[in-house]
């Protein structure tokens, strides 16, 4: 079906009695109400149309609701305000009326554009022609209802008693009107939650009287053979036109039965305005006298070419009312000479980058004005590049193209062109193909991601190059190592889908890609392109190599894994099996061989507290908890039971002799002996003796060392107590 162009008047301008306030914040919305007004002096009209389809259809059966403006000033002289209010100008809603009432309304055919509105608004429309399918059904209700739209909406121009009834139009007396000015909102009733479209504001000057609808502008006539085009300007604000014809210039007939309204134009149309050729100027032309699409174009069938012939036109806008007639135009049927093309045009190629074009000149060369000469590299290709300035010259039968394409089809296609700009193309165009052996360059932008499934997209920007065939994609395991071949063949599209194995032990793989032009040229790489493997495998759970309690403090020392992509370590801890709190996070980066060392202070006694390490990769995965520490602190170890140590060394015996005092402990209890060198930072445990033994001794010492002891009470396996740290060197 021929794509139908919507031209409705009314949406083009609004006059100058119509001064629109607009209050919309979103003006980006494709969904409008466009509304006109015209003061006829004793009377208003006001007139609306909805700016698509969809919204026309939402709106007729919601319906608008107009309402007038008042304003008022409140408050004292010095500080007053503006008040709107708003008041419906009459109690029922604009909507159009059922299909009965429209009907009953028109069946005496007065009105021939109701009954035309009638069957648009309520009738079948079905534009569904042979194709099928849902894109062919979709298409064909696109169609329908944008036809349903024009046609009813013309329909309401035509005629005011028609908008009436559709609810596009209001009209009111000014009999005993004293304002100067009213002011309106018309508010579509629709919901906005499924369409967004604003109430619209206008104020009528009624001061300003315009009753005249101009008459149709720049009319002038084309001859044809056994016929005369009329042209005139579109975007007067007209909806539908009359074309009048005379042969004395005094006494008119209308020609055309029906509304001539503004549609789309002819292949030819265009062809004859934007290819005409200006005689005196030697170079092709567009639009002559203004691009066609800015003029309505009119064929009025002759009998013959000999009489002259006299036309006006004039219109019809949207609230009905005809415009003055145009000024008065003459023309008469000219015989048409028929130009003869060229023919035998030959292609040959006469050096790189070089092909000569030749042909044979038509018999009859009375009109022959020249030849025009164009280029394209594809039967496709839509526009086509005019190898010279101006017009090659009667005569001339042979041209040489210097800027040939390698690797494609030069396609050239010859028209003579007469006089008056008429062509006649060569029936056969001329072609020649150009091997190519210039490979394309390598391909831009390359990239490519892979998700937690292991689907890798790889992407890369199209090559410029007219002539690409496809492009290929390599990859490899490292980046400076060879690479494979992932597609079979050449793919047309600028993107391609791989599959990634995410167990494998390489944490990224390396994608480059290869551009093939038509002649099989292949480009170089792409630079590579990195695509990290998302990690789907916790890292290592830490381990406790060791741990120490000693005065209300725990020390623990944890050996982590080695992952390559270990980030960081959480130490955690919880209290009588609550939840786990992080106490401290380290990143990978600060451990020192793979250790972390931790101490923490105990405040409260007879409390079990737990310890562990969870370790946490750079996507986020965790480990599994190191083994859990408890300590329990006994709560008389918070009375600060302090064991003083004597500590002597023995040249003799070559040993380190320790004694100590015994607590006043009431209880069963025993001592652990402490032991580290100076150097170190943690503490040994020499040995552990029972509450009756006071001293011992240090056999496991070295020479030139410095030696640090403590000796601890425990009790029920806690500390009930702390021991004061005695130094000693070994000399």
């Amino acid at each position: 079906m021929k794509k139908i162009i919507i031209y409705i008047s009314m949406l083009c301008f609004i006059f100058t009695i119509s001064k629109a306030q607009d209050k919309v914040e979103d003006e980006t919305t494709n969904n409008r109400i466009f509304i006109l007004a015209r003061n006829y002096g004793d009377s208003i009209v006001v007139r609306w149309v909805p700016s698509n389809p969809v919204l026309w259809l939402m709106c007729n059966d919601a319906g608008y609701r107009l309402e007038r403006i008042h304003q008022q000033l409140v408050g004292p002289e010095d500080n007053q305000d503006l008040i709107e209010s708003y008041e419906p100008v009459r109690n029922e809603l604009f909507k159009p009326l059922s299909m009965e009432a429209m009907i009953e309304r028109y069946k005496d055919k007065k009105h021939p554009q109701g009954m035309i509105a009638t069957e648009f608004l309520y009738g079948e429309v079905n534009l569904i022609g042979e194709q099928t399918g849902i894109i062919a059904t979709l298409k064909a209700q696109e169609d329908a209802q944008n036809m349903r739209y024009a046609y009813t909406l013309l329909a309401a121009d035509l005629d005011p008693h028609v908008a009436d009834a559709l609810g596009l139009r209001y009209s009111f007396s000014l009999k005993d009107k004293a304002d100067s000015s009213f002011s309106f909102r018309l508010v579509p009733l629709v919901d906005t939650s499924l369409i967004k479209v604003n109430a619209v504001y206008f104020t009528i000057d009624l001061d300003y009287v315009d009753t005249v609808v101009y008459a149709p502008e720049g009319l002038y006539t084309e001859s044809e053979d056994k016929g005369t085009k009329l042209y005139w300007r579109r975007g007067d604000g007209l909806s539908a036109y009359f074309i009048e014809r005379s042969t004395d210039s005094i006494n008119f007939t209308q020609i055309n039965k029906a509304p001539y309204i503004t549609s789309s134009s002819t292949e030819e149309d265009l062809r004859e305005i934007y290819l005409s050729y200006d005689t005196q100027d030697t170079t092709i032309q567009g639009a002559i006298p203004i691009p066609l699409d800015k003029y309505n174009v009119y064929l009025d069938e002759l009998p013959d070419n000999n009489t002259k012939y006299y036309y006006r036109i004039y219109g019809i806008d949207a609230f009905g009312d005809t415009s003055r007639y145009s000024m008065v135009v003459s023309n008469k049927g000219t015989e048409t000479v028929h130009l003869q093309p060229p023919y035998d045009v030959k292609a040959e190629i006469i050096g790189k980058n070089k092909i000569k074009i030749t042909w044979k000149e038509p018999a009859d060369k009375k009109i022959l004005k020249g030849y025009i000469l164009s280029y394209a590299t594809s039967f496709a290709q839509e526009h086509r590049t005019v190898l010279h300035q101006g017009l090659l010259n009667p005569g001339t039968t042979e041209f040489i193209h210097t800027g040939a394409t390698e690797g494609s089809n030069n396609i050239y296609y010859l028209s003579a062109i007469d006089d008056k700009g008429n062509f006649a193309s060569a029936y056969h165009h001329a072609q020649a193909y150009i091997n190519d052996t210039v490979a394309p360059a390598p391909p831009k932008g390359v990239y490519a991601v892979i998700d937690t499934n292991g689907l890798c997209l790889i992407s890369w920007q199209f090559n410029d190059e007219p002539d690409i065939a496809g492009y290929k994609v390599y990859f490899s395991r490292h980046k400076d190592g060879t690479y494979n071949q992932l597609t079979s063949t050449a793919i047309e599209t600028n993107m391609f889908l791989d599959k990634v194995d995410l167990n494998m032990l390489y944490s990224e793989i390396y994608y480059k890609v290869v551009a093939i032009d038509e002649a099989g040229n292949h480009s170089d790489y792409s630079a590579p392109c990195t695509a990290l493997i998302p990690d789907t495998i916790s890292p290592s759970a830490p381990v406790v190599n060791k741990y120490f309690i000693a005065n209300n403090e725990v020390s623990l020392q944890f050996i982590t894994g080695d992952d390559y992509d270990m980030s960081r370590h959480n130490i955690m801890r919880r209290v009588n099996g609550g939840e786990w709190q992080v106490v401290k996070t380290i990143s990978h980066r600060d451990t020192k061989n793979n250790t972390i060392d931790f101490k923490d202070t105990i405040t409260e006694a007879d409390v079990i507290y737990e310890y562990a390490m969870q370790s946490e990769d750079m996507v986020g995965l965790r480990s599994e908890l190191s083994q859990i520490i408890p300590v329990k602190i006994d709560k008389r170890s918070l009375n600060q039971i302090i064991i003083k140590t004597e500590a002597k060394y023995n040249a003799t015996d070559n040993k380190v002799n320790l004694k100590w005092s015994k607590p006043n402990i009431n209880q069963k209890f025993h001592y652990v002996v402490y032991k580290k060198s100076t150097t170190e930072d943690y503490w040994s445990i020499l040995n552990s003796f029972d509450s009756d033994i006071i001293e011992c001794s240090d056999i496991r010492i070295a020479k030139q060392i410095s030696y640090i002891y403590k000796v601890v009470p425990f009790a029920e396996g806690a500390e009930i107590g702390s021991g004061e740290e005695v130094t000693i060197s070994v000399p």
